[in-house]
């Protein structure tokens, strides 16, 4: 049987960063990806660099991975020279082509050093003695010593599946809220640290600024920038079970045939929402009046629209990007650890690194 040194499941940012990386090196490495090659690819999340290619200019530097590691700094460096951007703040205004500009760069760079399967869909994995076994559709074996897991966000289904088969370490909870619109000037001296720290038990608040795209900015948690445009906004969620989450959206979605309805945030502290058909959004009423204290007004001039969920990765991995299984590893949006496009580059980096120290 043949057998790869590695094989990496999601030829997203991450599984392409590791790819390139790992084949510097000599090892044997084979990349399946679910979606299609760059050339054919019309999905935004699924297929070669996933949703990499619409979200690159969507990021921030919170994650946990970039406190800790110096990849992040490879990651912006190589962005840097293929978009001829001049990257020096917390976040970048990049062009609509760098996603692909990079794509293809990677794709130029290791197609000819690795295997890659498109439109395969990995069914089970499992660990079969010293290797893991892959099963896929259209029907194939194949076998591996190590296995990067790269699924991206949109993979809780999935991943929930083999962690049944493997034992693995997962998180259960993802947040859901509404987003919410305060004038810009409203929050022209509001310290963005306080937006972190305004939290009521399991209710949290990000800002989430840049929208528009018509306003030359990109979205960033944790910040409220207001440089070019007059309404910034911010999601207000409820941290939960992430099937509660997305029961409880699409209950929502049901009671408003599935269109957004704007509201004034001073309705739903009123009880004039639809949103109080469920008990769990009553519990943004908490964190309405906390922002109530800190931006004048802001009931009365706020608008907020229904309903919203943010997926986040369910794979608990360590520092190094490691799984509880010996030998599999979680990089990018799928782990508990990234939560952007170039963080999970960065990740990608970081466990190719610690594999090769391994071997």
């Amino acid at each position: 049987m043949k057998v790869y040194d590695i094989i990496i499941v999601g030829a997203g940012p991450a599984g392409i960063f590791a790819a390139k990386e790992l084949i510097n090196k000599g090892l044997k490495v084979l990349i399946i990806e679910k979606g299609k090659e760059l050339s054919k690819r019309k999905d935004l999340i699924c297929g070669w660099f996933g949703q990499g290619i619409s979200s690159i200019d969507r990021f921030e530097t919170t994650d946990e991975l970039f406190k800790h590691h110096s990849e992040l700094k490879d990651s912006l460096k190589l962005i840097k020279q293929l978009s001829k951007q001049r990257l020096n703040k917390p976040y970048y205004n990049l062009s609509n082509s760098t996603g692909k500009s990079i794509a293809k760069h990677f794709y130029d760079l290791v197609s000819k050093d690795i295997d890659i399967m498109f439109d395969v869909e990995v069914i089970s994995l499992i660990q079969d003695g010293n290797y893991f076994k892959i099963k896929t559709a259209p029907s194939k074996e194949l076998f591996c010593k190590r296995c990067i897991v790269a699924t991206g966000k949109y993979s809780i289904e999935w991943i929930k599946q083999q962690s049944d088969k493997l034992n693995l370490n997962c998180d259960t909870k993802s947040k859901y809220g509404v987003r919410v619109e305060v004038p810009t000037f409203k929050i022209k001296n509001f310290d963005p640290v306080s937006i972190d720290n305004i939290s009521c038990s399991d209710i949290h608040v990000n800002s989430f600024v840049g929208e528009w795209e018509d306003s030359g900015l990109i979205s960033s948690f944790g910040t409220s920038t207001i440089e070019k445009s007059k309404r910034t906004n911010m999601l207000v969620g409820i941290e939960d079970d992430t099937d509660n989450c997305i029961r409880n959206t699409k209950i929502i979605n049901v009671l408003t045939n599935d269109k957004v309805k704007k509201e004034r945030v001073k309705e739903f502290i009123e009880g004039k929402s639809i949103l109080h058909n469920l008990d769990s959004f009553k519990k943004l009423i908490l964190m309405f009046e906390k922002l109530e204290e800190s931006i004048t007004d802001f009931s009365e001039c706020s608008f907020m629209y229904v309903p919203e969920i943010k997926l986040s990765g369910i794979l608990n991995v360590d520092e190094n990007m490691c799984t509880n299984v010996n030998h599999l590893y979680g990089i990018g949006e799928c782990t508990n650890k990234v939560s952007n496009t170039i963080g999970a580059m960065a990740s990608g980096i970081l466990v190719a690194k610690k594999i090769i120290e391994e071997i």
